[in-house]
C-alpha cells in the first residue's frame, strides 16, 4: 500500500483518483500524472519559439502561453495534491478556455477589431466560476 503523506504533507484538496500517492518517490504524488504534464509545458514553449521567430500575430503567442501556465499547475497540483495548487491547475483552465474561445470566435474579424461584449461576457463567466470555485471550497472547510 502506497503511503498517504509524502514531502508536501496531508493530501488538502479536493480530487484524489489518478493513481496511488507517492509510489515512485516521496517528493511526487502523483508521478506519471506529472511527468505527462510536461508536455504541456514544452510543446508549446517551443510552439511561443516558432511564434515569436516568425513575427506571428500576438494571440498565437499568448494562445500557447495559456497553455503552458495549465501545465505548470497541473504539474505542480499532481506533485503535491495540494488544494492551493489544485486552484493553480483549475482555474488558468477556466481562463485560458475563455481567452482561446475568445480567439477562435475573432478569427475572422479586421485587424486590431474587439467584441467588447464578448470580452466583457467570457471575463465574467470566468470571474463567476473562479468565485463560485473559492466560496464553495470556503463553506466546505466551515
Amino acid at each position: 500500500m502506497a503511503p498517504t503523506d509524502g514531502y508536501w504533507g496531508k493530501v488538502t484538496s479536493t480530487i484524489d483518483w489518478c493513481e496511488e500517492n507517492y509510489v515512485v518517490n516521496r517528493y511526487v504524488a502523483e508521478f506519471w500524472n506529472t511527468i505527462s504534464n510536461s508536455i504541456m509545458i514544452f510543446a508549446p514553449m517551443f510552439s511561443v519559439y516558432l511564434a515569436v521567430k516568425q513575427n506571428l500575430e500576438k494571440p498565437v503567442i499568448c494562445s500557447n502561453m495559456s497553455v503552458i501556465v495549465v501545465g505548470v499547475g497541473s504539474w505542480a497540483f499532481h506533485m503535491t495534491l495540494q488544494y492551493s495548487m489544485q486552484l493553480l491547475d483549475e482555474l488558468p483552465m477556466i481562463w485560458g478556455s475563455a481567452f482561446l474561445i475568445y480567439g477562435i470566435l475573432m478569427i475572422e474579424s479586421k485587424e486590431g477589431e474587439t467584441n467588447k461584449q464578448l470580452l466583457a461576457f467570457l471575463f465574467c463567466y470566468a470571474a463567476v466560476v473562479t468565485a463560485v470555485y473559492l466560496i464553495n471550497k470556503k463553506s466546505s472547510l466551515s
